[in-house]
């Protein structure tokens, strides 16, 4: 079981990484909004644009992800239940925590799904 000021300093590292999150789809935005404002676009600049865009969007994307398993992460911690891994029940070693704060599988569950995510992809 984690500590209470294990908890506090990973939910401080959370805090943090949504902070840099947030700041870093603002500044995406700001640059995706500045994308050919020059006034001056031929084809290729046309088509740099739209790659470009659609680039910043996927990256986007990958970034609402990680804000959602960070608020989830929090959310755990406000609950009581952080550290615990959803399959099995027992503590996520503090280890993997550090690794991935918001890990919800303990090392072994984790491996044990994906083998079986692989099994099932390969039928």
């Amino acid at each position: 079981m984690l500590r209470p000021e294990d908890l506090e300093r990973f939910r401080a590292r959370l805090l943090d990484e949504r902070m840099k999150i947030l700041k870093d789809m603002e500044k995406l935005v700001r640059d995706s909004n500045e994308l050919g404002k020059d006034g001056t676009m031929d084809i290729g600049d046309e088509a740099s644009d739209l790659s470009n865009r659609q680039l910043l969007l996927s990256l986007n994307e990958a970034d609402r992800k990680k804000l959602m398993e960070i608020d989830e992460a929090l959310e755990r911690i406000e609950e009581g239940t952080y550290g615990i891994c959803e399959e099995c029940g027992e503590p996520i070693s503090i280890k993997r925590l550090e690794v991935k704060p918001t890990a919800i599988y303990c090392v072994e569950c984790k491996s044990r799904l994906e083998k079986f995510e692989k099994r099932e992809m390969a039928i």
